[in-house]
């Protein structure tokens, strides 16, 4: 009967260190990232109302308290109702501005200026 008990035992002790030791092995899995962030009541976080984060956690779009609107990373979109392929209107990432497929240039800005002024 000494027997049996030693076993069991050594058996409840074994079993003890296994899963204390797998349990180490794996740790458990860290929450996913928040991708959305919406601000309740003022302050917000950096002055940031709504945010979308990517999956590592760096911002991509916000709308900041005073209604600006930021990208990062990538250009500013506007597309026709309808449609998420064909921008009608895009803020490249370099600062160019591309209408209609047709990018503009520093001549092309100069004369919209000049255009706007004589219209006033």
């Amino acid at each position: 009967m000494r027997l049996i008990r030693w076993c069991a035992a050594v058996l409840v002790l074994a079993l003890a260190v296994t899963l204390t030791a797998l349990a180490s092995s794996h740790p458990a899995k860290a929450a996913p990232p928040q991708l959305i962030y919406m601000c309740q009541q003022a302050p917000c976080t950096n002055a940031q109302e709504f945010e979308v984060f990517d999956g590592y956690g760096a911002p991509i779009f916000s709308v900041g308290e005073y209604g600006d609107v930021g990208t990062f990373g990538t250009g500013l979109a506007v597309f026709r109702p309808g449609t998420v392929t064909n921008p009608v209107v895009t803020i490249n990432d370099n600062g160019s501005v591309t209408i209609d497929g047709q990018t503009l240039t520093g001549r092309d800005i100069r004369l919209l200026h000049r255009l706007e002024r004589e219209a006033k």
